[in-house]
């Protein structure tokens, strides 16, 4: 549960830039392992 909190603080805090990041396939995987279905 940390492990996945400190993933999603790490793209909050990196801003909308790391969601928008070269590899937006690897961004949407971050958001789906912290963002319940």
């Amino acid at each position: 549960m940390w492990a996945r909190a400190g993933r999603w603080a790490e793209i909050t805090t990196a801003g909308p830039e790391r969601l928008v990041s070269p590899d937006p396939a690897e961004a949407l995987a971050l958001f789906d392992q912290v963002q319940p279905s």
